[in-house]
């Protein structure tokens, strides 16, 4: 009797499970070895994009009217983004805008989204994530010289071309 001769010997489906405990082993570090190179070639940036994004309106009933001029309002956000998007990047991927569907004449505080066209681009923050939005009720006559809306007691004149 010999030192090993307790031993059991090794079945062939032992080895199988070794060979693929390697094998899982090897295809493990080969995904992190990869990540680690795509990340050197097209590294992540995350910053502040320096354009500053118009905000505009969706969902406003035909009813309704908002009291703000939102031709000034903007906003601007932090991206993280591979360095190649982030350099083909435009102030015209970016969307911003205010959901005014469902609600009605009121002063509400309205969430600030903001879209973007390519999908290696995620908006991290909004600089300016809501809003405070009045929105007033309105009808609309038609006289010969124009259109008269009358919000909720004012009246604004309105000429349209014809």
């Amino acid at each position: 009797m010999g030192l090993f001769s307790n031993r059991p010997s090794r079945t062939r489906s032992g080895r199988i499970i070794e060979q693929m405990g390697t094998l899982a082993l090897s295809i493990l570090l080969g995904v992190i070895v990869w990540l680690i190179a795509i990340n050197q070639e097209d590294p992540i940036v995350q910053g502040e994009y320096t354009n500053r994004i118009p905000v505009t309106v969706r969902g406003l009933a035909e009813n309704l009217l908002p009291l703000q001029d939102l031709s000034d309002e903007s906003v601007r956000v932090v991206v993280q983004a591979p360095q190649s998007s982030w350099d083909d990047l435009e102030v015209t991927d970016f969307t911003a805008y205010i959901d005014l569907s469902g609600l009605d004449a009121d002063t509400h505080d309205v969430e600030v989204k903001v879209e973007v066209v390519d999908p290696k681009v995620d908006i991290q923050t909004i600089t300016r994530p809501m809003m405070i939005m009045a929105v007033k009720m309105t009808i609309s006559v038609e006289f010969p010289d124009g259109f008269w809306t009358i919000t909720s007691g004012n009246y604004v004149r309105r000429r349209w071309a014809r």
